[in-house]
Order: C-alpha cells, then structure tokens, then sequence
C-alpha cells in the first residue's frame, strides 16, 4: 500500500517555483534501487523524472521537472505501479537541506584542500568512475569519515541533482564515495559552529579525494597540519601524490587560462601518469621516487621519507604558500611558484612536457584503458 501526502508534494515543489519538485519515498521496507526504478512510467521522451532514484536520508528521492499540469499524471501513473508491484510506503515532497546561517559568512578563498590521486587499476576505463582497487574504498571512506568529524556539529551529503539531506560522518563519507564513483563528483560537508569552519570531503572519478577547510577566520597555521596529518594517515601504497594547496581539483584538471603553467587536462585524464607528474608545486607534497628522480635540486625543501616510495616535500617556510587568502584560480605569486618550478624541474606536466608524451588529447572514454606505464 502506498499513500500519497500531497501537501508533502506541493511543499517540495514550492521550494522549487513550481517547476519542480523531489519526490520521497518513506518506507520500513529496504527495497533495492533496480526494483523501484522499475515500477518508473516508461519515459517517452518526456518524462518529468529527471534519472532514476537515489537513498538519501529520509528516505528514496526522485527528482521531477516540470510544471504540475505535467509532474501530476507522472505522479498518478507512479503511484499505481507502484501499488501493482506491492511496493510499501509513504509518497510524500522531501526538502533538500541547506547548511546553517553562519556558513554564508566563510569566504571561498579561505579553503584550503588536500587533493590527494590514488593508484588506478591497470586496463580500467576512465569511463568506469573510480579506477582504483576495491581495497581503496574503505581506506578513502575512514579518510572522509574522519575529515568530516573534525567538525561534525552537522554534517550534510550533497547528492544527486542538488540534493542534499543531514547525515553522519561515516555515512556521509560512504555515500559521498558511492556517488562520486556513479556521477563523477559528490561532496559533503561538515559544520563547527564554534570555530566557524566548514570542512568538505569530495570524491571525482576517476580517483581523486579533497579534503577541504574553509573558516570566517583564516587559521592557516592549524589548518595545513590537519590537512597534512590527513594525508599522512592514508595508507600511501595506494596513493599515487597528494598536495596541500589553495587550487581545488577543478582548477588542477582544467589548467590555468591562457598560461603555459601545466597540463591540467591531461593530469586528469592520465592518472597512470599521477605518480609521474605533478601539475604545479606545493608548499607540503607527497611524492613518489619517480617524482624525485625528475627533480632538479630540491635541497632547499625540507624532505621526510615516508615509506619505500613515498616522500614528505616541504617548503621550510610555509607562509608564502599558505598565509595569504586567495580564490583557487589565482596562482601564488612569481616569487613563490618560480623558483620552486625550477626546483622541481622535469616532474611537472608542462604543455609542452604533455605533447612530446602524446598526452595532450583528450581519450575516447568508450575504449580508452589504463596502460601500464
């Protein structure tokens, strides 16, 4: 039996102008996803249901588009597939939750981010999501969980389509590992009142976690060591580099405008290449023998060996790097970035360095598969 809250269903759509709404499904019953998208009217082009369920909190959301002269129908014809397949419940609007007042008031350039490539799988497509192992997931949830619990007031799972609902650290941090693996991108974030910080786990395919921290007050100091004590609590033999940086994967994968800075397109597209190249320095790094052995002359940094492949690089003077606010698409100064280019030489994955690789094309995703390199 299914029961239809229509006043649930008006408030959602409310939210939304009324050119939408997220449909909740509240129920005891743990149904399957392939089991309710099944019970979905056929879509003959259109369709209000934009995609097909997802689990959030409350319960299994669907999003609609599309005025109520058009989501009405969709949702009658629902609800009586729905009845014919025995499928138990409430049907009722859910509302995507929002973060609390204050956090309006964290500037965007305060955040600083570990971006940290894990170690892809030989002959899996780009295509595939996250290409790592299946060993990687639990270690890349623990590393979320725990960012997110530094700050876990509150904590919020950004879903599907700009869903959001409140969640837990742990749980957040594995929906936020699931969704980045389905949809390429997912995020949650964490929320301390008293510190007016917000911290935020993202998972991108086709391997990269950020933990990020941004805060009405810019405590950089404090923030850089729980970002590096982040990265160095990884279990590193999955990890191909990790940099704590003010850029943001976006900025690392899309490249600077009209620079000759780096290859950001063919960084992400060629993780087999992470453990290889970096695309600009950091002030605190981790990188591989192979990174090393690329660089020019980095008896200037401070450089702590982690493990058999991996090395601590870091600038002995952190504040260039870190003591001054700035948006992730605005490069550190010259003084800063040149000087530490030439040191690290022949690991980074200049435009140029890119083409004379062959790696300057973007992959057809449908047949492109790791290679061993």
């Amino acid at each position: 039996m299914v029961e239809v809250n229509h006043a649930g269903i008006a408030r959602s759509a409310r939210t939304m102008d009324d050119e939408g709404c997220f449909l909740l499904l509240r129920t005891k019953v743990r149904y399957e996803v392939q089991v309710l998208d099944a019970v979905l009217p056929p879509d003959e082009g259109d369709s209000p249901a934009n995609g097909g369920w997802f689990r959030a909190k409350p319960g299994w959301v669907l999003l609609l588009e599309g005025f109520a002269s058009e989501r009405d129908p969709f949702v009658t014809d629902l609800v009586s597939r729905m009845q014919a397949a025995g499928i138990e419940g409430t049907l009722t609007g859910a509302r995507s939750a929002g973060g609390p007042a204050w956090s309006a008031d964290v500037p965007y350039e305060t955040q600083l981010a570990a971006v940290i490539g894990f170690r892809p799988q030989t002959g899996r497509r780009l295509l595939d999501g996250w290409i790592g192992g299946p060993e990687q997931e639990p270690a890349v949830i623990d590393a979320g969980a725990r960012w997110l619990a530094g700050a876990a007031q509150t904590v919020i799972f950004g879903g599907p389509h700009g869903f959001s609902s409140w969640s837990e650290p742990a749980a957040a941090a594995r929906l936020t590992v699931r969704g980045g693996a389905l949809r390429g991108a997912a995020v949650s974030e964490a929320y301390d009142e008293q510190r007016r910080e917000i911290r935020r786990m993202t998972v991108y395919d086709p391997g990269v976690l950020m933990l990020a921290a941004a805060a009405v007050v810019y405590p950089w100091p404090e923030m850089v060591a729980a970002l590096r004590a982040a990265v160095l609590g990884l279990p590193l033999a999955e990890v191909s580099v990790a940099m704590v940086t003010h850029r943001d994967w976006a900025s690392l994968s899309q490249g600077p405008e009209g620079g000759e800075l780096y290859a950001g397109h063919a960084f992400r597209f060629h993780p087999e290449r992470w453990s290889q190249f970096i695309p600009e320095p950091s002030g605190i790094q981790v990188l591989t023998n192979t990174h090393l052995d690329a660089a020019h002359d980095l008896s200037g940094w401070v450089t702590t060996r982690l493990d058999e492949d991996h090395v601590l690089v870091q600038a002995r003077d952190l504040g260039p790097w870190y003591a001054e606010p700035r948006r992730e698409y605005i490069p550190l100064p010259d003084e800063v970035l040149l000087p530490a280019r030439r040191d690290f030489g022949d690991m980074l994955l200049t435009p140029q360095r890119a083409r004379d690789l062959g790696l300057d094309t973007k992959p057809d995703f449908q047949t492109h598969t790791i290679p061993e390199v």
